[in-house]
C-alpha cells in the first residue's frame, strides 16, 4: 500500500511497483493500492492500470477509499499488508493526522508492515520544531495504532532516529528502479563527437548525476580534486553529464559548476530519458555522485542505480565516521586525501540485481518477524 502508482511521477510508487513484480517472481500473491493517488483525475473513483494494482485518486472520499481498501482486502486475504509511508504524500506539511485511524479501522486476517522512506522534519527554527515534534508524535501514533509485524526503513541514520522514538526497524535500502539494458557500444564516442573530441575513449573521464543534484556540498572543491586528478591521471578531457530533472537549488549548483575555470571539463545537462537510455548512459560513465550525505545513501534511488550498474560512487558529502562498516564502503569513493588516487585506481564493484535481493532480505526478515510473535 502506497500513496501513488503513477509510473515515473513518485518514487516510492515506481519502488512499490517494482517490489510486487519481484515479490510475484518469487512465487508469492501480491497485490498493490495507491490510496491517494495525485496523479488521477476525472470522475473515475479508481483505475486499474495493470494487474494486482489499483490506484485510488485523492478527490474520492477517505471513506469511499478505505472500503474500497477493506473490500480488497477481505477478497485477496493477505497474510500481510505493507505500508509504504511518506508523510508528504498525504499532507503538504507531512501530517496526515487521521491517517492512523482510518488504517486501524480496517480489518481482515493479516498483520501490517510499515516500510518508512520519510520521517521527520529536521530543522532549525520555532515553527519547525513545533512541526517536527508533531510529526514524531503522528509516527509514534501510526505504529501504536496499526501495531506492525515488523518495520523497516531505508538507512541506518532513519533506523537509529526510529529506535530513539521507541520504534525498533531493520534497514532495507531502496533499489535502482533502472534496469540493466543493453549496452550502447557507441555512445561513448557520440559523446566525445559531441564536444569534438577526436580522442581515444580512455583519455577521458565521465561523470554522472543522475536524479537532482542536492545542496550542502563542496562543489567548488570537488570541481578543482577532480581536475588535479585528471592532470595526475594524463587525462586529455572531463565530461559531467546531469540525467533526469535538474530544477531549484540543483539547478544553481549546474550552472555554479559551469562557471568552473577548469580548461578540460565539459559539462552537458541532458534532462529526462527513458530508462532505458538511462541504463545506456550509466554504463558508459566513469563514475557516479551521488549528493545525498552518505548516512542517506540507503535512500539514494540515484546511488541505487549506480550500484546495479557496477559504478564507482562518488560521495561528497561523508556525514559518518570513516571506520563505520556499510556494505557501501567497497564502492564509495570519498572526497578525503585520498580522492584523487582512488579516481586514478577505482573500485570495482560487481553490478547487481537490487531488486531482487532486496526482495528476498524483506521476506526473511518478515518471515523472522512472524515467528518471534
Amino acid at each position: 500500500m502506497c500513496s501513488s502508482l503513477e509510473h515515473g511521477q513518485d518514487g516510492v510508487g515506481d519502488y512499490t511497483s517494482r517490489l510486487l513484480l519481484e515479490l510475484l517472481a518469487l512465487g508469492h500473491s501480491c497485490q498493490c493500492v495507491a490510496i491517494n493517488d495525485l496523479h488521477l483525475s476525472g470522475s473515475s473513483d479508481h483505475s486499474y492500470p495493470q494487474k494486482n494494482q489499483f490506484r485510488l485518486p485523492a478527490h474520492m472520499s477517505w471513506r469511499e477509499r478505505i472500503q474500497f481498501v477493506q473490500n480488497a482486502i477481505s477478497e485477496f486475504n493477505p497474510d500481510l499488508v505493507s505500508l509504504q509511508y511518506v508523510p508528504h504524500a498525504y499532507s503538504l506539511k507531512g501530517l496526515p493526522l487521521l491517517l492512523p485511524y482510518r488504517l486501524a479501522s480496517i480489518h481482515g486476517n493479516f498483520r501490517w508492515h510499515v516500510m518508512f522512506h520519510e520521517l521527520w522534519l529536521e530543522s532549525n527554527g520555532f515553527n519547525r520544531r513545533i512541526l517536527s515534534f508533531a510529526q514524531r508524535l503522528l509516527l509514534s501514533t501510526l505504529c501504536r495504532k496499526l501495531a506492525p509485524v515488523g518495520v523497516h526503513t531505508s538507512n541506518q541514520n532513519y533506523a537509529e532516529k526510529l529506535a530513539n522514538v521507541g520504534v525498533p526497524a531493520l534497514v532495507l535500502p531502496v533499489f535502482s528502479n533502472i534496469d540493466l539494458a543493453s549496452p550502447n557500444k557507441r555512445l561513448r564516442t557520440h559523446l566525445l563527437k559531441k564536444f569534438n573530441l577526436e580522442l581515444n575513449s580512455d583519455s577521458v573521464w565521465i561523470f554522472v548525476f543522475f536524479g537532482s543534484i542536492h545542496p550542502g556540498w563542496d562543489y567548488d572543491c570537488f570541481i578543482e580534486r577532480v581536475s588535479k586528478a585528471s592532470r595526475l591521471a594524463k587525462k586529455v578531457a572531463v565530461i559531467f553529464l546531469s540525467i533526469g530533472k535538474n530544477q531549484g537549488a540543483g539547478a544553481e549548483i549546474w550552472k555554479s559548476m559551469q562557471a568552473s575555470p577548469s580548461q578540460i571539463i565539459r559539462f552537458l545537462h541532458i534532462g529526462e530519458l527513458p530508462a532505458n537510455d538511462v541504463s545506456q548512459y550509466l554504463q558508459t560513465a566513469d563514475f557516479g555522485i551521488a549528493t545525498t550525505p552518505f548516512s542517506l545513501l540507503g535512500k539514494s534511488g540515484s546511488a541505487a542505480a549506480y550500484a546495479s550498474h557496477g559504478l564507482p560512487t562518488i560521495v561528497p558529502r561523508m556525514d559518518v565516521a570513516e571506520h563505520q562498516e556499510s556494505p557501501d564502503f567497497n564502492r564509495i569513493i570519498q572526497l578525503d586525501k585520498f580522492f584523487e588516487q582512488n579516481l586514478i585506481n577505482p573500485p570495482k564493484p560487481r553490478k547487481r540485481n537490487s531488486s531482487r535481493q532486496t526482495a528476498e532480505y524483506f521476506l526473511e526478515n518478515i518471515q523472522s518477524y512472524i515467528k518471534k510473535q
